[in-house]
């Protein structure tokens, strides 16, 4: 029988090295808040425990306001809550998400309250917006900028407010276009920035439900820039297991710090 030769290379330690690319190494999850020990824990805070719980079961949808309590009780309220995954920017708001998701802790001005839900209510209430319209010409340069924009004007009247993305990722877009879809669209009052596996960040455009959505790895790398035409993005927002799940941790807690 004739031997088949094999081709053999020989290969050293720091020659051609696998080169694999750099993967995500942190991941926001959900970490248990520590909490206070059961006699250290007011009667306020536990007060107000359990406002938090008569919203997360569908008892009350009033805004839980922390305006009475005193910077102790205050401070245990927001060592029990923490900090979630949502963050919020606007004129004169500043809104934290706890570690109970649809929990949402705001600041507006003097005053302080939780608010319970898929999303905070005074976002959008507060919300500064026009109707699209579309410019009257384009700039010389510009390749799909025009057709985008047209898309976006035609999906922001319509009334199903079912959510509609256009991915500028998967768009040949040059410099121009980019400019001149920031210089249309405007830029808005509220900037959201939700941490999750790496980073997307929502800004709010000066055009009534179009938001810029822009996501980002663990290195701060942009991996997905797209505009969403929509009431407000998902990625924001709890859903309805979020909110189950809340209520049993909270549960959990309130029998930790005592239910007197």
């Amino acid at each position: 029988m004739k031997p088949i030769g094999i081709p053999v290379r020989a290969f050293s330690r720091e020659e051609d090295e696998l080169a694999y690319l750099q993967m995500p190494k942190d991941m926001n999850v959900y970490r248990s808040p520590i909490l206070p020990e059961p006699e250290e824990m007011s009667e306020g805070a536990r007060a107000v425990l359990f406002f938090i719980l008569d919203s997360l079961q569908g008892k009350s949808n009033s805004p839980i306001s922390l305006n009475a309590l005193s910077e102790k009780e205050r401070a245990q309220v927001g060592q029990v809550l923490g900090e979630g995954e949502v963050s919020i920017r606007m004129d004169g708001v500043s809104i934290q998400e706890s570690v109970l998701a649809g929990v949402w802790q705001i600041r507006e001005g003097e005053d302080v309250r939780i608010e319970v839900g898929p999303f905070p209510e005074v976002v959008a209430r507060r919300r500064k917006s026009a109707a699209f319209r579309l410019p009257a010409s384009h700039p010389e340069g510009v390749m799909n900028s025009p057709s985008v924009l047209a898309e976006i004007a035609a999906k922001s009247v319509e009334k199903n407010h079912e959510l509609h993305v256009v991915n500028l990722s998967l768009l040949p877009m040059n410099r121009a276009d980019i400019d001149h879809l920031d210089n249309v669209l405007g830029r808005g009052d509220i900037v959201i920035l939700s941490r999750g596996y790496g980073n997307c960040r929502i800004e709010s455009t000066a055009m009534s439900k179009v938001w810029r959505v822009r996501y980002f790895n663990s290195q701060d790398a942009l991996i997905l820039d797209t505009i969403e035409v929509v009431d407000i993005p998902g990625v924001a927002m709890a859903a309805r297991e979020d909110l189950e799940d809340s209520c049993e941790r909270l549960i959990e807690i309130i029998d930790w710090v005592g239910n007197d």
